[in-house]
């Protein structure tokens, strides 16, 4: 009896794209893009279009968002994740309560 770690094509799209999403970050982080203003919400956009998941779009918007704060420090951006953005939707009771409706909703970008 073995164990077989099947991936369908989709998931296969979503983790490249996601992975392809976050790596380009850490390239915008030591440019001097005109794209570094507005690669987070460029980053999630794109993830909510390919994958049409809003929650999934919104975490990798804000690592990449993390990652540029942190001037593409690895380490250093997942604490920027963590403490000062994450933390602080716990102590928001609106922002906690629209991350759990996006998280938690059927609704998919485009279905109808």
């Amino acid at each position: 009896m073995g164990f077989s770690l099947t991936l369908s094509h989709r998931t296969l799209v979503f983790t490249l794209v996601c992975l392809v999403a976050i790596i380009s970050s850490f390239w915008v982080a030591d440019s001097s893009s005109k794209w570094l203003p507005i690669w987070p919400s460029a980053c999630a956009l794109l993830i909510v279009l390919v994958t049409q998941r809003a929650f999934l779009g919104l975490l990798v918007g804000a690592y990449s968002g993390a990652i540029l704060l942190a001037n593409g420090r690895l380490l250093e951006s997942f604490e920027q994740l963590v403490t000062v953005q994450f933390l602080q939707i716990f102590e928001s009771e609106w922002k906690l309560s629209a991350l759990l409706f996006t998280g938690t909703s059927r609704n998919t970008v485009g279905s109808g």
